[in-house]
């Protein structure tokens, strides 16, 4: 699997489960909670789908949304929705871990439109070096272009 998929994926399964803990707050009516994780879940679904034109614009963006991601769930695991040694805080605790695993793995791993966009770069630098070689030898038609100055 490409990494550039992976974003995606994460986001998408981070927001369906953020709105699965909005309806955990609303069980226990914290309703502005509730609505808070609602419209994150939403917007986290909305830049799931939206990923690869938001990355093209902006880049890292999604290490942002994967902190945010990591607040959320580590939000959660601490309001006592469930009791401190239920299957569910646990599950929230390691959510928080591993969103905070993919922000630092996102944030210092290159994606693949910037390696071929330094590939090009080093490309362009050699190409371009070896024209002015090339143009400058082909302008001393008379021998004399090693020949120092005088």
């Amino acid at each position: 699997m490409n990494k550039e998929n992976l974003k995606p994926i994460c986001h998408l399964l981070g927001g369906l489960l953020i709105i699965v803990i909005a309806f955990q707050f609303f069980e226990k009516e914290i309703l502005n909670l509730s609505i808070v994780y609602i419209i994150l879940g939403c917007l986290l679904l909305i830049v799931a789908g939206l990923n690869k034109w938001i990355e093209k614009h902006i880049k890292k963006f999604s290490v942002l949304f994967f902190l945010i991601e990591a607040g959320a769930f580590y939000y959660a695991s601490k309001n006592q929705l469930e009791a401190e040694d239920s299957i569910v805080h646990s599950m929230l605790v390691a959510a928080t871990y591993v969103y905070i695993l993919l922000a630092l793995f996102f944030l210092f791993t290159k994606n693949s439109s910037e390696q071929k966009h330094s590939k090009k770069r080093r490309g362009r630098s050699s190409s371009g070096s070896s024209r002015r070689h090339h143009h400058s030898s082909s302008n001393s038609n008379n021998g004399n272009a090693h020949q120092p100055f005088i």
